[in-house]
Protein backbone atom coordinates (compact mmCIF):
# COMPACT_ATOMS: atom_id res chain seq x y z
CA UNK A 1 0.00 0.00 0.00
CA UNK A 2 3.08 2.82 0.60
CA UNK A 3 4.42 1.67 -2.38
CA UNK A 4 1.42 2.61 -4.56
CA UNK A 5 0.56 5.21 -1.92
CA UNK A 6 3.85 6.88 -3.28
CA UNK A 7 3.36 6.52 -6.57
CA UNK A 8 -0.18 8.11 -6.26
CA UNK A 9 1.97 11.24 -4.62
CA UNK A 10 4.97 11.44 -6.71
CA UNK A 11 2.42 11.28 -9.78
CA UNK A 12 0.58 14.30 -8.69
CA UNK A 13 3.87 16.09 -7.74
CA UNK A 14 5.08 15.35 -11.79
CA UNK A 15 2.59 17.04 -12.91
CA UNK A 16 2.45 20.14 -10.60
CA UNK A 17 6.13 20.23 -11.63
CA UNK A 18 5.41 20.19 -14.90
CA UNK A 19 3.45 23.41 -15.25
CA UNK A 20 6.20 25.45 -12.92
CA UNK A 21 8.92 26.89 -14.27
CA UNK A 22 12.23 25.05 -15.01
CA UNK A 23 14.38 26.01 -11.63
CA UNK A 24 11.23 24.98 -9.55
CA UNK A 25 12.41 21.58 -10.83
CA UNK A 26 15.62 21.89 -8.82
CA UNK A 27 14.47 23.51 -6.09
CA UNK A 28 11.55 20.22 -5.70
CA UNK A 29 14.76 17.77 -6.46
CA UNK A 30 16.44 19.41 -3.07
CA UNK A 31 13.71 19.44 -1.32
CA UNK A 32 12.70 15.77 -1.68
CA UNK A 33 16.67 14.44 -1.10
CA UNK A 34 16.81 16.26 1.98
CA UNK A 35 13.05 14.63 3.03
CA UNK A 36 13.81 11.25 2.13
CA UNK A 37 17.21 12.03 4.67
CA UNK A 38 15.19 13.18 7.12
CA UNK A 39 12.56 10.09 6.79
CA UNK A 40 15.36 7.75 6.91
CA UNK A 41 17.11 9.04 9.59
CA UNK A 42 14.04 9.23 11.77
CA UNK A 43 12.51 5.90 11.36
CA UNK A 44 13.12 3.49 14.51
CA UNK A 45 16.31 1.15 13.76
CA UNK A 46 16.27 -2.34 14.92
CA UNK A 47 17.64 -4.09 17.99
CA UNK A 48 17.89 -2.29 21.57
CA UNK A 49 15.36 -0.11 23.10
CA UNK A 50 18.04 1.95 25.01
CA UNK A 51 20.08 4.37 23.07
CA UNK A 52 23.84 5.11 23.69
CA UNK A 53 25.23 9.05 24.32
CA UNK A 54 26.25 10.72 21.23
CA UNK A 55 29.04 9.50 19.83
CA UNK A 56 32.01 11.91 19.15
CA UNK A 57 34.59 9.76 17.44
CA UNK A 58 34.02 10.23 13.66
CA UNK A 59 34.02 7.28 11.80
CA UNK A 60 34.19 4.35 14.56
CA UNK A 61 31.47 2.77 13.44
CA UNK A 62 32.72 2.81 10.11
CA UNK A 63 35.78 1.23 10.90
CA UNK A 64 34.47 -1.85 13.06
CA UNK A 65 33.13 -2.99 9.67
CA UNK A 66 35.33 -1.65 6.49
CA UNK A 67 33.33 -3.08 3.95
CA UNK A 68 29.23 -2.14 5.40
CA UNK A 69 31.60 1.49 6.70
CA UNK A 70 32.06 1.73 3.16
CA UNK A 71 28.48 1.46 2.06
CA UNK A 72 27.42 3.79 5.24
CA UNK A 73 29.44 6.36 4.20
CA UNK A 74 28.14 6.30 0.53
CA UNK A 75 24.62 5.88 1.68
CA UNK A 76 25.30 9.15 3.39
CA UNK A 77 26.65 11.19 1.44
CA UNK A 78 24.71 11.00 -2.13
CA UNK A 79 21.70 12.76 -0.99
CA UNK A 80 23.64 15.85 -0.21
CA UNK A 81 26.13 15.73 -3.28
CA UNK A 82 22.93 15.15 -5.39
CA UNK A 83 21.57 18.16 -3.93
CA UNK A 84 24.96 20.12 -3.88
CA UNK A 85 24.89 19.05 -8.30
CA UNK A 86 21.08 20.70 -8.44
CA UNK A 87 22.09 23.86 -6.47
CA UNK A 88 25.18 24.33 -9.00
CA UNK A 89 22.85 24.18 -11.48
CA UNK A 90 20.62 26.56 -10.31
CA UNK A 91 22.72 29.12 -8.81
CA UNK A 92 25.98 28.31 -11.09
CA UNK A 93 28.96 30.37 -10.36
CA UNK A 94 27.91 33.28 -8.82
CA UNK A 95 26.26 31.61 -5.65
CA UNK A 96 29.47 30.89 -4.07
CA UNK A 97 28.60 32.25 -0.75
CA UNK A 98 24.47 30.24 -1.30
CA UNK A 99 26.69 26.88 -2.02
CA UNK A 100 28.73 27.72 1.36
CA UNK A 101 25.58 28.31 2.91
CA UNK A 102 23.78 25.29 1.90
CA UNK A 103 26.89 23.55 2.99
CA UNK A 104 26.63 24.64 6.00
CA UNK A 105 23.22 24.00 6.18
CA UNK A 106 23.98 20.23 5.24
CA UNK A 107 25.97 20.14 8.20
CA UNK A 108 23.46 21.37 10.90
CA UNK A 109 20.45 19.17 9.21
CA UNK A 110 22.23 15.93 9.21
CA UNK A 111 23.85 17.42 13.05
CA UNK A 112 20.38 18.02 14.33
CA UNK A 113 19.04 14.58 12.56
CA UNK A 114 21.54 12.82 14.51
CA UNK A 115 20.95 14.19 17.57
CA UNK A 116 17.25 13.39 17.38
CA UNK A 117 18.23 9.78 16.77
CA UNK A 118 19.14 9.83 20.98
CA UNK A 119 15.72 9.57 21.66
CA UNK A 120 14.62 6.75 18.68
CA UNK A 121 14.61 3.13 19.72
CA UNK A 122 17.35 1.34 17.81
CA UNK A 123 19.16 4.26 16.33
CA UNK A 124 22.94 5.64 17.54
CA UNK A 125 23.82 9.24 17.25
CA UNK A 126 27.05 10.28 16.19
CA UNK A 127 28.65 13.08 14.18
CA UNK A 128 30.11 10.90 11.40
CA UNK A 129 26.94 11.54 9.44
CA UNK A 130 26.85 14.93 9.79
CA UNK A 131 30.64 15.29 8.56
CA UNK A 132 29.58 12.72 5.25
CA UNK A 133 26.78 15.53 4.62
CA UNK A 134 29.23 18.10 4.46
CA UNK A 135 31.85 16.23 2.66
CA UNK A 136 29.12 15.34 0.12
CA UNK A 137 27.73 18.93 -0.31
CA UNK A 138 31.64 20.69 -0.03
CA UNK A 139 33.01 17.31 -2.77
CA UNK A 140 30.64 18.40 -5.76
CA UNK A 141 32.01 22.09 -5.81
CA UNK A 142 35.49 21.24 -5.27
CA UNK A 143 35.32 18.57 -7.62
CA UNK A 144 33.36 21.44 -10.06
CA UNK A 145 36.16 24.11 -8.81
CA UNK A 146 39.27 21.96 -10.37
CA UNK A 147 37.18 20.90 -13.33
CA UNK A 148 37.90 21.85 -16.95
CA UNK A 149 36.20 24.58 -18.36
CA UNK A 150 32.34 23.75 -20.02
Amino acid sequence: MEALAGLALGSVLIAVLFRMPRAWHGYAGIALLMAGFALSELRPGAGTTLSPAFNWIPFAGQLANEVNGIGTILEGAWPFAGASCLALSLLGEQGKRAMTMGGIAAFVLAFGLEWCQLSIPGRTADITQALIAAAGWFGVQSFYARSPGD
